[in-house]
C-alpha cells in the first residue's frame, strides 16, 4: 500500500500470461473512488475534490486481469568422445516457436548438461504452439576430431529437431547430442634393395606410435619384407586407423646385413629413423628404406645438405659430384645433386651414390647456393668454404655436409672481440694492469676502444658493435706500451689481425705477455734462476746449492787467474 500522501499506486510485479485489465481503489470514508484506464498497471494521482491528499487510507484495491496461457519444453544436452580434450567445450541451442512466434537460447558446457527448462512459452488460440530446437554455437572441435550432431526427436535433415507440441499440460523433452570421433589415418612403408643381396635376405622394421603420453593399441608393429622388397604379411600395408596427430617412429631392426640403410623422409640425416605425423585420410604417410649392398671393393658417398635462416621459397640448390681415379672421372660422373629449400633431395639420382671403387677421390661442390649468404664444407678442402675432395673406402660411405646459410637483408649483426690475457715466466705482482686496444673499421663501424685487464683478478674482456649483415669488419688487436712490464707480447691469432661477418660474427684472441726470470751475480758471474717463480732465489736449499755453485765457479776462475798472471811473471833466461 502506498503512503497517505502518495500520488501513485504501481503495480509492479505481473507474472508471465497476465495481462491488467483494470485497477479500481477506494478511499476510506466514502472518498473518491479511482480506475484505471483499461490495461494498465497503474492510478496517478491520487487526488480529488481540491484536496491532494483526501486518501488518508486505502479500504479496497480491487484488480481485474485476465491470464494468458502459456507452455514449457525441456532440453538436455549430450556430448559423446572417448578421449576428446574436453576444455573450453561449449554450446548453445535455440529453441524456436512458431505459433505464436517466440525464441530463445540455452547455453550448455561438459559441466552444465541439463536438462534446462523454459518456460512462459506463448500458447494460441487452441492453447498449443509447435517448437524445435538446434545448435546454433558448437564451440571448437579439437583438432584431429570429426563433430557429429544429432537430434532427439530427430529431423530429416539432421540441421534441428522435429517439432513437438507444447501445451499446459504438454512439457516435451529435447536431446541435442554432440559425437566428437578420432580423425584416423594410414601409414605405408616401401623397401628399396641395391646391389648385390644375398638370397632369401630378409628385413624387419619396427613401427612404434605413441598418442601424446599413450602407445597407440596394436603397437608397436614389425614388417617383414623379402630380398625384393616385397612384403611379406602379416601384417598388410599401409597400416591403417592410426589415431591422426599420433606419432610414429619407423626403424629398420633388421638390415640383413646391408652396408648402408638410408631413411627419406630422415631423423636428421639420411642414415637417422624418422618420427613422422599421422594425417588424417588419404594418402597414407609414407616411409621409404633403402638398402643397398656394397661390392667387396666399392664404396658409396652421400651428402647432406643443411638450410640456415631465411632461405626464399622455392630455392633449389645443385651440388656436383665429380669421382676420379688417377685424375680421369669415373663413367658417370660428374653427377649433379639437387635439394629443395627444405634441405631435401629432388631425385633423380637418389643418394648415397654407390658403387663407387675403393680409391676413387671425389670432389663435392655446390655449383648452385641458391643465393645463400655463406656456403661450409664438413669435411672442407683447408677452409670451411673450400669444396672437399674425399677418398672412397671400401664398404663404406663417405659423408659430406654442405650447410647453407641465408640472412636477411637489411639486417644486422652483432660483433664481438674476446681478448684474453695470458702469462708466461714469472708472474708480475698483484694489480698489475694491461691496456689492450681493439680497432675495427668497416664501411659503417669505426671502433677504437681500450680494454683494462688486471692481473689476475680481471683476464679477460670484450668489444662489441653493431654492422649491417652485408658489410665485412676487420679488427685489429694490439697491447699498449709498457706491456705490463713484460719483455714482450705476442697476439693470437694472426698478430691479433681478425675479420667479423655475419655468418662469423665473433673472434677470440689470446695476448700472451712475457716476463723474464730473475738473475743474480756471484763472483762476476751472472746466474739466471729459471723456473715459474714459485720459489724464492736465497733462503731455502736450492739457492744454497746456487750459491756454492756460483762460489765454486767464482774460486775455479780466481786460481786460474793467479796462475795465469805467475806465468806471466816468470822471466825467459
Amino acid at each position: 500500500m502506498p503512503a497517505d500522501d502518495a500520488t501513485k499506486f504501481v503495480i509492479t510485479s505481473v507474472n508471465p500470461g497476465v495481462t491488467i485489465i483494470t485497477v479500481n481503489i477506494k478511499g476510506g470514508n466514502n472518498y473518491n473512488t479511482y480506475t484505471s484506464y483499461a490495461g494498465v498497471n497503474m492510478i496517478s494521482p491520487l487526488v480529488g475534490n481540491n484536496n491532494p491528499k483526501n486518501v488518508p487510507a486505502i479500504s479496497h484495491v480491487v484488480v481485474c486481469y485476465t491470464k494468458v496461457a502459456t507452455g514449457s519444453l525441456e532440453v538436455t544436452k549430450v556430448f559423446v568422445g572417448n578421449g576428446v580434450p574436453s576444455d573450453g567445450l561449449a554450446w548453445i541451442v535455440k529453441v524456436t516457436c512458431t505459433d505464436p512466434a517466440f525464441e530463445t537460447t540455452l547455453s550448455f558446457a561438459t559441466s552444465d548438461l541439463g536438462p534446462k527448462t523454459v518456460t512462459g512459452i506463448p500458447l494460441n488460440g487452441s492453447g498449443t504452439n509447435s517448437c524445435s530446437v538446434s545448435e546454433t554455437g558448437k564451440g571448437t572441435t579439437p583438432a584431429n576430431w570429426s563433430l557429429t550432431v544429432t537430434y532427439s526427436p530427430p529431423d530429416g535433415d539432421n540441421d534441428n529437431s522435429a517439432a513437438q507440441t507444447v501445451s499446459e499440460k504438454t512439457k516435451p523433452s529435447f536431446t541435442v547430442t554432440n559425437t566428437y570421433t578420432r580423425l584416423t589415418g594410414s601409414l605405408d612403408v616401401t623397401k628399396v634393395v641395391q646391389g648385390p643381396v644375398p638370397e632369401s635376405t630378409e628385413f624387419e622394421v619396427t613401427i612404434e606410435c605413441v598418442d601424446g603420453d599413450v602407445t597407440v593399441p596394436g603397437f608397436p608393429v614389425v614388417v617383414t619384407f623379402d630380398e625384393n622388397g616385397d612384403v611379406v604379411p602379416p601384417p598388410a600395408l599401409p597400416l591403417t586407423g592410426i589415431p591422426a596427430g599420433a606419432e610414429c617412429t619407423v626403424e629398420e631392426t633388421g638390415t640383413g646385413g646391408a652396408d648402408i640403410v638410408t631413411y627419406s623422409p630422415d631423423g636428421g640425416s639420411p642414415t637417422d629413423p624418422p618420427t613422422v605425423t599421422i594425417t588424417s585420410g588419404e594418402p597414407a604417410v609414407e616411409v621409404t628404406i633403402t638398402n643397398t649392398f656394397l661390392e667387396p671393393d666399392e664404396g658409396a658417398l652421400n651428402v647432406v645438405k643443411v638450410v640456415e635462416g631465411p632461405v626464399p621459397p622455392g630455392t633449389l640448390f645443385e651440388v656436383t659430384i665429380d669421382c676420379t681415379v688417377e685424375g680421369s672421372s669415373l663413367d658417370g660422373f660428374p653427377v649433379v645433386v639437387t635439394f629443395d629449400d627444405s634441405g631435401d633431395l629432388v631425385p633423380p639420382p637418389n643418394l648415397p651414390l654407390t658403387g663407387i671403387p675403393a680409391g676413387a677421390e671425389c670432389t663435392v661442390e655446390e655449383t648452385d647456393n641458391g643465393g645463400a649468404t655463406s656456403v661450409a664444407y664438413d669435411p672442407n678442402g683447408g677452409t670451411p668454404a673450400d669444396p672437399p675432395t674425399v677418398p672412397v673406402v671400401a664398404n663404406e660411405t663417405v659423408l659430406v655436409t654442405i650447410t647453407n646459410t641465408f640472412v636477411e637483408v637489411g639486417g644486422e649483426f652483432t660483433g664481438s672481440v674476446n681478448v684474453a690475457k695470458a702469462i708466461k715466466g714469472n708472474p708480475p705482482p698483484e694489480g698489475t694492469q694491461f691496456v689492450i686496444n681493439v680497432r675495427c673499421i668497416g664501411p659503417t663501424v669505426d671502433v677504437d676502444e681500450d680494454i683494462t685487464l688486471v692481473y689476475s683478478s680481471q683476464l679477460d674482456g670484450s668489444v662489441s658493435f653493431q654492422a649491417p649483415s652485408a658489410e665485412t669488419v676487420a679488427c685489429t688487436v694490439t697491447e699498449r706500451d709498457p706491456l705490463g712490464g713484460a719483455i714482450e707480447a705476442s697476439i693470437a691469432p694472426n698478430n691479433g689481425e681478425v675479420t667479423l661477418t655475419v655468418t662469423a660474427p665473433s673472434a677470440n684472441v689470446v695476448v700472451t705477455n712475457r716476463y723474464g726470470d730473475p738473475q743474480v751475480e756471484v763472483g762476476g758471474i751472472t746466474v739466471t734462476r729459471g723456473g715459474t717463480g714459485q720459489l724464492p732465489f736465497t733462503g731455502g736449499p736450492i739457492g744454497d746449492v746456487v750459491k756454492a755453485a756460483a762460489a765454486l765457479l767464482a774460486m775455479g776462475a780466481g786460481l786460474w787467474l793467479l796462475a795465469r798472471g805467475r806465468r806471466r811473471a816468470t822471466p825467459t833466461l
